[in-house]
């Protein structure tokens, strides 16, 4: 929650003492310490006074670190919610993410695992858990099952995004039926942490650091100034590079397709009035000249069918397994298969004016030049923050995204495995 603080389960830290805790910040894999992980001892423990390790009400502690932490892409904070997110608890789903058991009686992941999941009504999740208070709330698929945290997720953080599409730490796992991860009629149970602004604020300090530098009424920005709203116009894409084919549109307004098959021949005779294309690891989007969408190809063992409301598009997107149409009211619909999330569109996405698909992340660029993201995000590839702004294109590769700035400058965020710096020089 801030550089010094860090919030989770007080029933995670029952009889721990602070100078036997290590808080690990920034790592993905379980067993491997990675290059921007950052480490530090507690200093103090803090449960909620009132937690019941009977009840489990009020199950929400604050850990002090030692060492505070430099924030960067892969180390940040997050708002945790206030009364003001009730709107946030009441539908929708939430991601929650840890390193716990994939199956029951399995054992714990060795990366970091993110799961998309509905929120439960408090009068059902009440009516299966006595303890059950209005300090909790219950995720779950309750018509098929399948999908929840696990055993060692414990004070796993859950998350949604807000209005402003900024992310918001709404809750933290704690339990459910112990053996039965997953159980369609046994939700997920978590800490709602909107109800605990008075303790978080009791010892976390929020407030903005006053600037070193003051404007002085010289350097007042005139009207004159006041960024223009990106345009949303139809996308001309002539070129696509897919996992192993390529394409091309001719000027008359058909394909040439090369590299892997790929049901391309069979797709691509008779088609015409292609505006533009994109590839993704084994399949094709096509946006006619009205705005149709045509594909073709699979992703893995999976067929393409394109859903009803994808209607009106402008631009396509491609990623690995998944799909991105952008329709001409600035929404943006997304299909395939969902494993990180990156099909769950942020509810209330609009003025949207491009898109773009990585293997396991998806990114949409708002007229006001900020960035949205959604999907896998464990190597920094959904950087989201007051400091990226005024762009123009953005785009998105396997594990890391791109952003071109109105002054001509890139910011690169995400895996940096291969290259240093993150951006080249000039």
């Amino acid at each position: 929650m801030s550089s010094e603080w860090v919030v989770t389960a007080a029933s995670c830290m029952k009889d721990r003492l602070a100078s036997n805790i290590i808080v690990v910040m920034g790592q993905y894999y379980l067993d491997t310490p990675g290059a921007n992980v950052q480490t530090s001892y507690a200093s103090q423990i803090i449960p909620h006074p009132s937690y019941s390790p009977i009840t489990l009400d009020n199950n929400i502690a604050l850990v002090h670190l030692s060492t505070t932490a430099t924030l960067n892409t892969f180390v940040s904070i997050i708002r945790p919610a206030t009364s003001t997110d009730s709107a946030l608890y009441t539908s929708g789903d939430i991601t929650v993410s840890g390193w716990g058991f994939t199956t029951d009686g399995g054992k714990n992941s060795n990366f970091l695992k993110k799961a998309t999941i509905p929120i439960v009504a408090n009068s059902t999740c009440q009516s299966y858990y006595s303890n059950f208070t209005s300090n909790m709330f219950c995720t779950g698929d309750t018509p098929n099952g399948g999908v929840s945290p696990c055993t060692n997720d414990g004070g796993d953080p859950a998350i949604k995004f807000d209005s402003s599409h900024y992310q918001v730490l709404v809750g933290i796992y704690w339990g459910g039926k112990l053996g039965d991860c997953a159980n369609k009629i046994w939700p997920a149970v978590y800490t709602n942490i909107s109800k605990y602004s008075s303790f978080i604020t009791q010892y976390v300090d929020f407030s903005t650091p006053t600037p070193t530098i003051t404007k002085t009424p010289s350097i007042t920005l005139t009207p004159s100034l006041t960024p223009t709203p990106l345009p949303l116009v139809a996308q001309t894409n002539r070129i696509a590079a897919g996992y192993a084919n390529s394409l091309a549109l001719r000027f008359d307004g058909t394909l040439v397709n090369w590299g892997s098959e790929n049901n391309s021949a069979a797709a691509i005779a008779g088609l015409s009035n292609v505006a533009a294309i994109a590839a993704g690891g084994w399949h094709t989007l096509v946006r006619r000249t009205d705005n149709s969408l045509v594909t073709w190809g699979k992703y893995s063992d999976n067929s393409i069918i394109i859903p009803g409301s994808v209607n009106s598009v402008l631009a396509v997107a491609a990623g690995r397994y998944h799909s991105l149409a952008l329709r001409s009211d600035g929404t943006v619909a997304a299909w395939g298969r969902n494993m990180e999330g990156q099909c769950s569109v942020p509810a209330g996405l609009t003025d949207v004016v491009a898109i773009a698909a990585g293997s396991w992340h998806s990114l949409a660029l708002k007229s006001n030049g900020r960035v949205v993201g959604w999907g896998r995000s464990g190597e920094g590839q959904l950087l989201v923050g007051a400091d990226l702004d005024k762009v123009i294109a953005i785009a998105a590769g396997g594990w890391h995204s791109l952003a071109l700035r109105s002054g001509g400058t890139v910011v690169a965020y995400g895996d940096n495995s291969y290259a240093k710096p993150m951006s080249p020089s000039g």
